[in-house]
């Protein structure tokens, strides 16, 4: 139980929000969907801030992880609890009044821990075919709805 708040606790440290804040002097929390994640410290202070975060964001998962499984040889629900809450600290952090991330970066380091690179492979490979965020899918809707809207246009012509 003081490892699952112990792992709680590891999950709560913001490293893309210390890392723009600190070295960059920029507040990822300013962006539009007010996340502090390493994918908004990639948007706000580009790849210099971006790769460290979403290192140190995987690591606190996968070390919480790996310390529970093969030091601690914890098994089921204790090491599932441990694991839980290093994932909700990310998305719930302490240090920053219950916000926090998507906690995908401690999710794949926890899957790293235990099934190795498969989850490292199946993120990148989402990451890469990930849906559009929301300003790109408003783009494309009020993109597609002018292609519609042109095309009722010619079939009121047409007829």
């Amino acid at each position: 139980m003081v490892f699952a708040l112990i792992s709680f606790l590891i999950g709560s440290i913001p490293f893309s929000y210390i890392i723009t804040k600190k070295f960059f002097n920029k507040d990822i929390t300013d962006s539009p969907d007010r996340n502090p994640g390493a994918t908004n410290a990639f948007r706000i202070a580009g790849v210099k801030a971006g790769v460290p975060s979403l290192i140190l964001d995987i690591s606190k998962g996968y070390f919480v992880a790996y310390i529970a499984k093969y030091v601690l040889f914890l098994k089921g629900p204790n090491l599932y609890l441990v694991v839980f809450m290093v994932i909700l600290g990310h998305a719930y952090s302490v240090f920053l009044h219950f916000q926090g991330g998507k906690s995908i970066a401690a999710t794949t380091g926890v899957l790293f821990a235990f099934w190795g690179i498969f989850p490292v492979v199946f993120f990148c490979t989402f990451y890469i075919f990930r849906p559009f965020d929301v300003q790109e899918r408003q783009s494309w809707n009020s993109g597609w709805n002018l292609v519609t809207h042109d095309l009722g246009k010619m079939r009121v012509l047409a007829s």
